[in-house]
């Protein structure tokens, strides 16, 4: 569960299109599931020593939307080729997939309570928002 939210709000702190290592981790993990890296290899045909270097986040870029496709196709729908693309930096989050409806309207009437209080601009905000996102990550490793 923590993961997961971790994930959340990773995604949420990010600014423009980026890998995310520790998303695609997590993504190649939910991924081979059950089995093993090996199997998983020869079912998706991605090389077992790249999936590896993947899941020890030794790679500084992400495998390319052929080789994700794959890796999505193999997942038995653990994982689907949105979030793969997502962490890959090919896509921009879509911050509904996150959140709720009723998540994503009380995260919006406090960040718009928020910013009216403090007179915050824009900019003075997101830096808030992500200054925030920091110190929920430190309590979900509490």
């Amino acid at each position: 569960m923590r993961q997961a939210y971790r994930s959340s709000l990773n995604k949420l702190k990010g600014s423009g299109l980026m890998f995310q290592k520790e998303v695609f981790k997590e993504l190649i993990q939910k991924s081979i599931g059950d089995a093993n890296i090996t199997k998983f290899s020869k079912f998706s045909g991605v090389n077992r020593t790249y999936l590896s270097k993947f899941l020890n986040t030794k790679l500084h870029s992400p495998p390319s939307p052929n080789v994700i496709k794959r890796i999505a196709e193999s997942s038995q729908a653990r994982v689907s080729y949105e979030e793969l693309m997502e962490a890959g930096g090919y896509l921009e989050v879509n911050i509904n997939t996150l959140l709720t409806s009723q998540e994503l309207w009380i995260l919006k009437s406090c960040l718009s309570w928020y910013m009216q209080s403090r007179k915050c601009t824009d900019q003075e905000a997101s830096k808030e928002m992500n200054h925030l996102i920091d110190k929920m990550n430190k309590l979900c490793d509490e």
